[in-house]
Formats: structure tokens, C-alpha cells, sequence
């Protein structure tokens, strides 16, 4: 296993690597793209040809009424009105940062008919006019469910619990007639049938979704969080992910590479709280070299 500060050298040798490897990648032209994967990775270029930009609650605010985080009562609409308020007034939509996302614990059950509902005390003006509010702003509509059973944090998944149907169909639909554009799938609680590949019953769960999403009619980017439930190494991930989504959360790669950095240097008295400067500034150039989304998630300038 090699040490330390050998990990640290091959990451930075990788980012220096990447500084190469870019200018290349980016004279493949849509045409050779094409000539080399399915119609859905076509789809899905054209609708984000470049990494998604935006802002997403979940860090900060995750989802509790009463969230730890410097007092703050956890989200609603009028948070993520205000935000993309702010995101417009400072001038950070104007450099892209456009898709707002809203993060788990929005909803609250379904209707007798199957469809998702809004919890009606947070989001009381219900989702599609939210998503109307970031529009006439000039703002793109981000909403995040699961593939499993139940969200990470126990609310309404899409996916199919034992003996159940799922509701993929029907959320992609629900989702277009709200005008969303972009959709965060999750990866929690997803049913594994006995016996069962997990990779395979994830592959096919996540397939069914983009179909789904392919289905409606309505261009909407598809965000998948299927990497963070896997190691590196697990066979044959790269040949699926692109077919899927136009965004990836790769969770273990960062748990796996990042964290063999020099984050636990000496900041003073053997204490060492939070990266540093010039790791922060590694953390955004790395993201934007490899073609990261990049998600604003902390609390912007008077957000309440």
C-alpha cells in the first residue's frame, strides 16, 4: 500500500495529468462522440454540453424543521425562492450557476392516484409553481428523488419495495408536467431481491428511470448517485453510466482519492478544523478540470 504522501504525489500527478489530457478531450467533436455511443448519450450531450452549475440545499440546510446549522429553520419555499434571488442579483446566474435544486424531504406521500405530493406546510405553493418562480428568472428547476423504496432520509421513494410496482413512469411524468430540468436520483434503500446482483438490480433500476425520463418528451438532465454506493473496481460501471445521465456523483472515488491529501497538516496547536486555502482552490480546480458539475451548496449572502 504505498504511503501517505507517496497517495498525494499521484494525485497531483493525476491533476497534472488532466491539465494534458483536457485540451484533448475537448476537440472530440459532437460527431465522433456520436459515432461511439447509443442514442441516449446523444440526448444527453446535447442537453448539458457542459457539466451542470448551480446551487442544491443539501449540505447546508439538509432537511430537518429545526436545522443545527447557525440556527436555521431548514428549507421551504421561501429559502429557495430567496436563493435564486440571490443567485440572480450577484451576478453568479449570469456565470452559470443556474439549476437550483431542492433536495430530499420536499414531498409527502402520494396522492390516491400514485402521484407525488409537496408537504403542504414547507412548500405550500406546491412544486410546479416553485419551478415557474425559477423560470421567470431566468433559472433552471432541480428536484431530487430516489431509486429506492423510500428516500435516504425515509421519505417517498420511486422505486419498488418486496412485491411492489415502482413509480418510475409515473415521477418522470410527474416531474415534466412540474417543468423541471434536472433530476437528482438518489441510491438509498433500493430492494435487492435475494440471490439478486446489487449492481445489476442498480443498472436496471437507473435504465427504467432514464427511460422513463426519455419517455415524457420534456429534456430534463439526469443526475445519478449510483457511483457512491460502489467501490472502484466494481466491473463494468463505465460501460452503463453514460447511457444513464449527464451527471454522476463519483462518492468513492473522492472518498477513496481526496482524503489521502495533506488535509491533516499541523494549522497550530495540532489542531487541524477544516482544508486550507489552497486545498479549497485544488478541490474547485479539480472539479472544473474533470468536468464536474459544480453545486454551490453553502448558505449564500442573506438567505433568510
Amino acid at each position: 500500500m504505498p504511503n501517505h504522501r507517496s497517495r498525494a504525489r499521484l494525485w497531483t500527478a493525476a491533476a497534472a495529468a488532466a491539465l494534458i489530457v483536457l485540451p484533448l478531450l475537448a476537440t472530440v467533436g459532437p460527431a465522433e462522440a456520436a459515432s461511439s455511443q447509443a442514442g441516449a448519450v446523444e440526448q444527453t450531450s446535447a442537453l448539458a454540453p457542459t457539466p451542470p452549475m448551480g446551487w442544491n440545499n443539501w449540505a447546508h440546510y439538509g432537511c430537518k424543521p429545526n436545522n443545527p446549522y447557525q440556527g436555521q429553520t431548514g428549507i421551504d419555499e421561501n429559502l429557495f425562492k430567496t436563493v435564486a434571488n440571490n443567485l440572480v442579483s450577484s451576478g453568479l446566474a449570469a456565470k452559470g450557476y443556474r439549476t437550483v435544486t431542492v433536495d430530499d424531504c420536499w414531498m409527502n406521500g402520494r396522492d390516491a392516484t400514485g402521484v407525488l405530493k409537496a408537504d403542504p406546510t414547507t412548500f405550500p405553493g406546491g412544486m410546479k409553481a416553485l419551478g415557474d418562480y425559477f423560470h421567470q428568472r431566468g433559472l433552471k428547476f432541480g428536484i431530487y428523488q430516489d431509486a429506492g423504496f423510500a428516500t435516504c432520509t425515509g421519505q417517498t421513494g420511486s422505486g419498488a419495495s418486496s412485491g411492489q410496482a415502482d413509480h418510475f413512469v409515473q415521477d418522470a411524468a410527474t416531474f415534466a408536467s412540474w417543468g423541471v430540468d434536472y433530476i437528482k436520483l438518489d441510491g438509498c434503500n433500493v430492494y435487492i431481491p435475494p440471490g439478486a446482483s446489487k449492481l445489476k438490480v442498480y443498472q436496471d433500476a437507473y435504465q427504467k428511470f432514464s427511460d422513463a425520463i426519455a419517455a415524457t418528451g420534456r429534456p430534463m438532465v439526469f443526475s445519478v448517485s449510483e457511483p457512491a454506493y460502489f467501490y472502484i473496481g466494481v466491473a463494468d460501471k463505465a460501460e452503463w453510466y453514460d447511457s444513464l445521465a449527464s451527471s454522476q456523483r463519483a462518492g468513492q472515488l473522492w472518498r477513496e482519492g481526496y482524503r489521502h491529501l495533506d488535509v491533516d497538516a499541523d494549522d497550530g496547536n495540532g489542531c487541524r478544523a477544516r482544508f486550507d486555502v489552497r486545498q479549497l482552490r485544488l478541490q474547485l480546480a479539480a472539479g472544473a478540470l474533470l468536468r464536474s458539475g459544480l453545486l454551490e451548496r453553502s448558505r449564500l449572502p442573506a438567505d433568510r
